[in-house]
């Protein structure tokens, strides 16, 4: 018994919406480099962070997706902060890439 599939395999923009199609086509190539242009923390974490005080902190247990993108404080130190409040960390606290 032969199985047979509705409908015509060249209608990928209805089936699969018009921005799906888009993305393949790359008609909307500004709005995804757009996108990338931040520098995320969780691009690339390392596995140890220092906090404000120099201390070592691991990232193991961080949940990466409440993390900002990468920043630069008034001595040009590298840092990121939480963004919402969790168990271990408060919002806004600061990790930096390199130690004082």
């Amino acid at each position: 018994m032969a199985f047979k599939m509705k409908g015509s395999p060249h209608k990928m923009g209805t089936i699969m919406g018009t921005s799906a199609f888009k993305q393949f086509t790359g008609s909307n190539k500004e709005d995804v480099v757009s996108k990338e242009e931040k520098e995320y923390a969780t691009a690339g974490i390392p596995g140890i962070v220092y906090d404000v005080d120099g201390n070592k902190v691991s990232t193991d247990n961080m949940d990466h997706g409440n993390l900002t993108e990468w920043k630069t404080d008034e001595d040009g130190r590298k840092y990121f902060t939480v963004k919402e409040d969790t168990k271990r960390y408060e919002a806004d606290t600061r990790f930096y890439l390199k130690s004082k």
